[in-house]
């Protein structure tokens, strides 16, 4: 389950996410976690009738945002309370809250003792002028006392996110930025290509030439530099942009990969659960009012679930299984989808291995040109 904190100190310059700077006003993260609540309880207390078998326990819940830790570990608790009221965990489920190097709601102790057992902190740099430019609050030294702080308060599995191609890096900071993360021994990192969203202020800067990116061969030599570094580092790439310790991979994401179903709560969020996708408006203001109401309901067609197990599939280092994929939507719908594969081959941009199909090791810093081409299959696969 994915549960959206839309409160944030600020916005960064490159965020379109929902997010919401009335942090400070406490009757709103309150009115907030009851919406929250009010619409965990409708959507998993009337679930539409399926042929499809019940969902299992939640292998993981992922507090993001936003900023989840504006909220208080005891409106995180409330909000857990009600999830698993309805909806029981795994065992051994991984529960993740995102942070910034800031100072929490509460101590971060308190998270740890509700049961959260696994933090997210957004870095995206450690270079004080970059994260300037980015208007991101912390510095390096706020991230290295936050890791600390984790540590001792009995975190053993946290993840750093940090961003490369942003705006005047060059490779010498990007090296040290890495370096810097590795000193920190993460059991994962997340490193995403900065993507210049239309109608954030990023946009305006770059499009009046006040911000100037690295070229696309150097963004890729960057993205090159950054996975080969953090391997030697002990960390092993499992997706595209993300790397993790043996047994450290993210829950939620792969299971996001691999097509599984999930719930997702709170403004901007989006669920996908009995072959039904629904998205929650990103405007906080109207979700509070009407937390139970998505703003679009999509059914899922055999197609469309089709294209999405090979799309997110792909994504990962493993890629997709045939065999599995021609149990789920028959054997004749992959043999029709052979020349699309087959020419794919042909220049290297896809690699098979018996019945399993990846990316190849050079088109992964432009995977999305390859995976455009598995949208809108139906004229391929049917009869």
């Amino acid at each position: 389950a994915y549960i959206h904190c839309p409160f944030c100190l600020s916005r960064c310059i490159y965020c379109d996410f929902a997010v919401d700077t009335r942090h400070g006003h406490s009757a709103l993260l309150d009115a907030t976690v009851e919406a929250l609540c009010q619409e965990m309880t409708h959507c998993l207390t009337h679930q539409p009738a399926s042929p499809l078998p019940p969902l299992p326990p939640l292998s993981s819940v992922f507090f993001g945002g936003g900023t989840p830790s504006r909220f208080s570990a005891r409106q995180l608790q409330r909000i857990l309370d009600t999830l698993t009221r309805h909806q029981p965990l795994a065992p051994d489920a991984e529960i993740t809250m995102e942070l910034n190097p800031e100072r929490p709601a509460s101590p971060l102790a308190d998270y740890r003792a509700i049961g959260i057992n696994r933090l997210s902190v957004g870095v995206q740099s450690m270079q004080p002028n970059e994260l300037k430019r980015l208007s991101r609050l912390h510095g390096p030294d706020d991230v290295r006392q936050t890791v600390a702080e984790a540590r001792a308060s009995g975190f053993d599995n946290i993840a750093l996110d940090v961003m490369v191609g942003l705006p005047d890096q060059t490779p010498a900071s990007w090296q040290a930025t890495l370096e810097a993360l590795v000193a920190l021994a993460p059991d994962h990192v997340s490193m995403y290509g900065l993507q210049v969203e239309p109608g954030t202020k990023l946009a305006s800067l770059v499009d009046t030439g006040r911000f100037t990116l690295p070229d696309e061969d150097t963004a890729v030599s960057m993205y090159w530099q950054g996975i080969d570094f953090l391997e030697a580092s002990g960390l092993g790439q499992y997706e595209i942009s993300n790397l993790a310790r043996p047994g450290f991979a993210s829950r939620p994401n792969t299971g996001y990969w691999q097509n599984q179903p999930f719930w997702g709560f709170g403004p901007g969020a989006h669920s996908s659960a009995y072959q039904v996708r629904r998205a929650n408006s990103k405007s906080l203001d109207t979700y509070l009012a009407n937390p139970t109401q998505p703003e679009t309901v999509h059914h899922i067609s055999p197609v469309e679930d089709l294209e999405n197990a090979l799309i997110f599939g792909l994504r990962q280092r493993a890629g997709v299984n045939l065999d599995t994929l021609a149990q789920i939507h028959g054997p004749d719908v992959i043999d029709r989808l052979q020349p699309l594969i087959e020419g794919h081959l042909s220049t290297g941009a896809l690699e098979q291995d018996g019945t399993q199909l990846r990316l190849g090791r050079a088109y992964i810093p432009v995977s999305n040109s390859i995976l455009d081409t598995f949208i809108g299959l139906g004229p391929v696969i049917r009869p």
